[in-house]
């Protein structure tokens, strides 16, 4: 589970409410149902109008993602691989036919299944690829969703500041009010802005880097399934995924 982005929304919101407190803002100055109509309904239906049905259903079940992304082990996901390397050359790839990983995936489920059932290495390959590159775009469409509406929430503010204001360009011959009233008419602005910019677009470029991470990981299935079924010793295999590793990484698999 990764809490990262709870957390950070979290943070980003209370920084901002708990600055306006400290600046004498009562919580109750800040609602404004209204304000928070408008920045809703007008994003939602705004972004909903930019993609179509499947798209956001699309986005509707990769939300758990962004708290329920299980954890990968890359070390212990080379240590299978140059396990079943060794498997692989003293027994035969069909050795490998029941074999466990250590990793919940149906992506590297099916590989492994192809290469025990002896398809050609390339359309294994190809096969493979055209998977990775549909979850990708899978889930650089919910970051392309999240997106659009963090580009449409700031302008919806202002179509609900400018209401405000009409409003209130509509009563001048109550001068007292007008105080109260333009400060409400710009809640509009700070709603939009606000999530914009704590909510949506940080949700967005999750939703981009968890793309990244799933695609490095599959690359890294995949090389290891091709050099398993090449026949490359256990000590190639290792050194091919070890590639997939930044340096640090690389030095912390030492020093274990």
């Amino acid at each position: 589970m990764d809490p990262m982005t709870i957390a950070g929304v979290i943070l980003g919101v209370a920084a901002v409410l708990g600055a306006a407190i400290l600046e004498g803002t009562h919580m109750s100055a800040l609602l404004a149902p209204s304000a928070l109509l408008i920045i809703a309904g007008g994003t939602v239906g705004a972004t909903s109008a930019c993609f179509t049905m499947p798209q956001l259903t699309t986005v509707l079940g990769q939300l758990g993602l962004l708290i329920k992304k299980p954890g990968v082990d890359i070390h212990a996901i080379i240590d299978t691989f140059a396990e079943m390397a060794t498997v692989a050359r003293r027994d035969g790839i069909l050795a490998l036919e029941n074999r466990a990983l250590p990793i919940d995936s149906d992506f590297a489920r099916r590989g492994l299944r192809m290469i025990v059932d002896g398809i050609n290495p390339e359309l294994v390959k190809q096969m493979l690829m055209t998977d990775l590159y549909t979850a990708e775009e899978g889930l650089k469409t919910c970051s392309a969703v999240f997106k659009t509406a963090g580009g449409f929430a700031p302008t919806m503010g202002i179509i609900g500041t400018v209401v405000g204001l009409i409003h209130v360009l509509g009563n001048l011959s109550k001068p007292e009010t007008l105080g109260p009233s333009i400060a409400m008419a710009f809640i509009a602005t700070f709603y939009g802005v606000a999530s914009a910019n704590l909510i949506l677009l940080p949700i967005a470029n999750k939703f981009g880097t968890i793309a990244k991470e799933e695609s490095a990981l599959r690359v890294m299935i995949i090389e290891g399934l091709l050099a398993i079924y090449a026949g490359d010793s256990p000590h190639v295999v290792r050194v091919k995924l070890q590639s997939f590793l930044t340096d640090k990484e690389r030095a912390a698999l030492k020093a274990a």
